[in-house]
């Protein structure tokens, strides 16, 4: 039985060769081989390659885009990748993207891109890391500011030794927050046993966390606690602290690269800023795009974080 069907399948694929043999010469000759070698002499602009276009934010005129693009063309691409370069300053860290100038100029380069139909790409924001100058109130949580966690420690503690006081805090938070005005809130406090001190090795099935309304008070704008471990052996308390990171791009507040808010902030600033005065000529764009994210923080860490890991998981993830 099994060489029946063997020989079955067999028939099947030779036939099924047979016939695809037949097709491809009919349609090869539909071709001229001239026509099939001008094919990647001529290629469509649809089907050419892009490049990267670093452009000196809006300092450019419209003599100079044109030109661009013209040698784009005649180099043999179909569209090109735009990126501005901090210009101005000591160190170089101011843009104007977004200004009344360049989106004159934008708006130049997809009306001169349309001639050769030539497709322009634009990275969503600035450059990146994701920034936007609509972020205002790293605050405001509706506007997407980049957020991160922070954690700091405090061992030693024993029964003979228990902890009583201010919950500790890394200098990097109150820094990070005095950039832009940023508000710090406590997230969580754990405590785990020490199985090895001198190589930092917890016991897992020791750690606890603390109810932050029952066992952590707020006393004279600091957050404190006290705690007398029940067994012996040494402890190590955490507290973990959320914020804004403070974080900048050519001066504008990064973006929460994890947040519906911060994505929203992106949507909503091309809809109601760029798209609009634009008009039909932002047909020419193809995609926006952020090829590299490139953010820095301590803690990658969202707005929302352990609310959501709770509702999705049923457990606290503190």
């Amino acid at each position: 039985m099994k060489k029946i069907w063997k020989k079955g399948i067999v028939l099947i694929m030779s036939v099924t060769l047979l016939v695809t043999g037949l097709l491809i010469p009919s349609q090869i000759n539909a071709i001229s081989q001239d026509d099939f070698i001008q094919g990647f002499v001529d290629v469509d602009m649809a089907n050419r390659p892009k490049t990267r276009w670093w452009v000196p934010g809006s300092h450019m005129t419209k003599d100079e885009i044109e030109a661009e693009i013209k040698s784009m063309v005649a180099a043999g691409f179909g569209g090109a990748e735009i990126v501005p370069v901090a210009t101005g300053g000591e160190s170089g860290d101011s843009i104007d993207w977004g200004s009344e100038r360049w989106n004159e100029m934008i708006k130049h380069m997809l009306q001169v891109a349309s001639q050769y139909d030539f497709t322009i790409d634009f990275t969503m924001t600035p450059a990146w890391p994701l920034a936007l100058p609509t972020i205002k109130d790293v605050n405001d949580l509706s506007q997407g500011a980049q957020m991160e966690l922070d954690g700091a420690y405090q061992d030693g503690i024993t029964k003979e030794n228990p902890f009583n006081g201010v919950l500790p805090m890394a200098k990097e938070v109150e820094d990070d927050v005095a950039k832009v005005n940023g508000k710090i809130e406590l997230q969580a406090v754990t405590i785990a046993k020490y199985i090895d001190k001198e190589n930092k090795i917890l016991d897992f099935d020791s750690s606890i966390s603390l109810d932050l309304d029952s066992d952590v008070s707020y006393v004279d704008g600091n957050y404190q606690t006290t705690w007398v471990p029940e067994d012996d052996g040494e402890y190590v308390l955490f507290a973990w602290w959320q914020h804004p990171s403070g974080n900048q791009k050519y001066g504008n507040n990064q973006v929460d690269h994890y947040s519906k808010a911060g994505t929203q902030m992106i949507i909503d600033y091309w809809e109601n800023n760029l798209i609009p005065y634009y008009g039909e000529d932002f047909k020419n764009v193809e995609s926006l795009f952020i090829d590299s994210l490139e953010f820095e923080t301590h803690l990658d860490w969202t707005y929302g974080l352990l609310e959501g890991f709770k509702e999705k998981n049923n457990y606290e993830r503190s």
